[in-house]
């Protein structure tokens, strides 16, 4: 590992460093919007069987009947 460190230098050294911290905040960045955009806004309730809706659905998921 040290000698694959000594050959690549201070400048392959910071760009493999760039590199990782890159992935890492990519993972990250996806992570919080994957968690953000699944999470529904719960408004109303469906006012046939009562199951919490979207505030933006027009049709109930549960029994389909029209909000």
């Amino acid at each position: 590992m040290w000698t694959i460190l000594r050959k690549l230098g201070l400048m392959g050294l910071t760009f493999f460093v760039a590199n990782a911290l890159a992935a890492i905040v990519s993972v990250a960045i996806l992570f919080v919007r994957t968690r953000r955009v699944t999470a529904p806004m719960i408004g109303d309730r469906c006012p046939v069987c009562g199951v919490a809706i979207s505030g933006t659905a027009k049709y109930c998921s549960d029994c389909g009947s029209r909000v």
